[in-house]
């Protein structure tokens, strides 16, 4: 069986695009509200204009799943859009839903020039990425600039420039309107919720050992002296890691589909292992290693069920620590329901630029341009509309405890794991790991990391797919050359020697022609953009 793996940071979508309604199995309170086919069982909802908004499928869900939340979503935002006198309804229609068996994915932007070619009613589109299909990486492309290029996409940056682009400029980061654009013409918006790295320290231990919050306020890498202390105490290296592997710690933009070519801090793509931030890490974590203050956590012999007195994790929304409460990874089980204080490490922002390039745009074929521009302006804008497709309907899928979202338990996931890929993430409820200020917290992130990032820039991998495949099998986890299982392992004497053998294999691969066209892109996308 192919393995699949989803890009930006585990959300990645199979576009395989249908221009057939989805037929729910539930979840819509009136059913009569979902109309099957267009102009065909009008109800009260349809009384007035109706857009058509077609959302790809997330995350490898069938249309019949994702039919599920459309039947949600389009009650719950029909509701609204009647309460603040739109004058409108809106039908959702899910497309590009998983095929059982699909060896790879169905280019979106063919399957979008046949809807508009027969003429069928299509208003506002939301754009996942392309479903992956490791480690062939078949099915990869680039789905946005695709569907651009064959015109399938209206314009933007008239609206931007309007009243109503005022109102999208205060609640999306600037970031992410600079990076939308294509040859310098936007075609869709998205918002991006920046991750940084965190240390996660056992409130348990925290007391047991006598340590308070104050003291844990940084990177984890400035506690050696406490951590020698409760290692002493414990008799147990105190810091767990799930890997050795460091390339997604380095602070370091991956490009996508690689996993080894890295922008630098100079702005050009090199080969991560070849990076002094690749050697530091490695080095910190070997030393650390040597004098029993880190434990690889995924090594099989590992049977442990409760947390470390520290463990790094990489997903974080937020810039000052905080406490809750989480299941945690001790290797191959869980902690379950464990409390826990969470300290961002603002050394290890997590730079993805585009996080999947999920868009949501207007059709070029529409014949309601007005209401189309105000339906995108309202699923960006407006809150009430916002936490409906990112969460669902308080009370039956989440709960608030004062501002903060407490989700309850779904049969369909696509909802509380993928919703925010369709609206406007910063202006939603937070939950217990976000920042309150999701804006203010992002465009601080902006300020801070990424400014050598060329917005707008995005790597077409097709002419050195075959070397990209070659190189990312590597450092395949388990299944990867000795060298990268000795790294991921921290099983290494001599750090120096191990990264000159893992440079060297990376090489053969063809590393090195994949860091020549990724600079060629850019050159050549620079000299077009200046």
């Amino acid at each position: 069986m192919k393995r699949k793996k989803f890009l930006a940071a585990m959300i990645s979508a199979a576009l395989l695009l249908s221009a057939c309604q989805s037929i729910p199995r539930g979840g819509a309170e009136d059913m009569s509200e979902i109309v099957r086919e267009s102009g065909k069982g009008k109800t009260a909802e349809q009384d007035g204009d109706t857009l058509v908004w077609r959302i790809a499928c997330a995350g490898g869900f069938s249309e019949e799943e994702a039919g599920e939340v459309c039947a949600g979503w389009q009650n719950e935002v029909n509701a609204v859009l009647r309460d603040k006198g739109a004058g409108y309804s809106v039908r959702i229609e899910a497309f590009g839903g998983e095929s059982e068996g699909a060896e790879e994915a169905v280019q979106t932007a063919d399957e979008l020039e046949n809807l508009k070619e027969s003429g069928a009613q299509t208003d506002l589109i939301s754009l996942t990425p392309a479903m992956l299909y490791y480690p062939e990486l078949k099915g990869y492309h680039l789905v946005y600039p695709a569907c651009a290029g064959k015109g399938l996409l209206m314009p933007l940056d008239e609206l931007l420039k309007g009243e109503k682009g005022g109102e999208l400029r205060e609640v999306i980061p600037s970031k992410d309107l600079e990076r939308a654009k294509i040859d310098g013409t936007t075609y869709g918006v998205s918002t991006v919720l920046p991750v940084t790295g965190a240390a996660l320290y056992s409130k348990e231990q925290m007391k047991k050992y006598d340590v308070t919050a104050e003291e844990l306020k940084g990177s984890v890498f400035d506690k050696e002296s406490l951590l020698m202390k409760i290692r002493d105490l414990s008799g147990e290296a105190p810091y767990g890691i799930h890997s050795g592997d460091v390339r997604q710690e380095l602070g370091l933009w991956i490009l996508e589909p690689t996993e080894n070519v890295a922008l630098n801090r100079e702005g050009t793509f090199v080969n991560v292992t070849e990076t002094d931030e690749f050697k530091e890490y490695l080095e910190r974590l070997v030393d650390w290693n040597k004098k029993g203050l880190v434990e690889v956590l995924g090594k099989p012999e590992n049977n442990r069920q409760k947390m470390k007195f520290v463990q790094n994790s990489g997903m974080n929304y937020a810039k000052e620590p905080y406490e809750t409460t989480m299941d945690v990874s001790v290797g191959y089980q869980e902690e379950k329901g464990a409390s826990v204080l969470v300290v961002p490490d603002e050394t290890r922002p997590l730079l993805q630029p585009y996080w999947g390039d999920y868009k949501l745009c207007i059709a070029s074929w529409t014949e309601n341009r007005e209401k189309a521009e105000d339906f995108l302006v309202r699923l960006m804008t407006d809150a009430d509309i916002a936490n409906s497709i990112q969460y669902g309907k308080e009370g039956k899928d989440y709960t608030l405890d004062g501002d903060i979202v407490q989700m309850k338990p779904q049969v369909n996931i696509m909802q509380s794991y993928f919703g925010y890929e369709y609206t406007n993430q910063m202006i939603t409820h937070s939950t217990t790991v976000m920042a309150a200020d999701k804006l203010k917290y992002t465009e601080a992130f902006h300020k801070s990391y990424g400014k050598e990032i060329p917005d707008g820039f995005r790597f077409d991998p097709a002419p050195v797919l075959e070397q990209i495949v070659a190189t990312n099998l590597v450092f395949d986890g388990m299944d990867g050359t000795e060298t990268a299982r000795k790294i991921i392992n921290l099983e290494i004497d001599d750090v120096e020697q191990v990264i000159a053998s893992i440079t060297e294999e990376l090489k053969q691969a063809g590393i090195d022609e994949v860091t020549a066209e990724a600079n060629r892109q850019l050159e050549a996308w620079r000299a077009g953009n200046s």
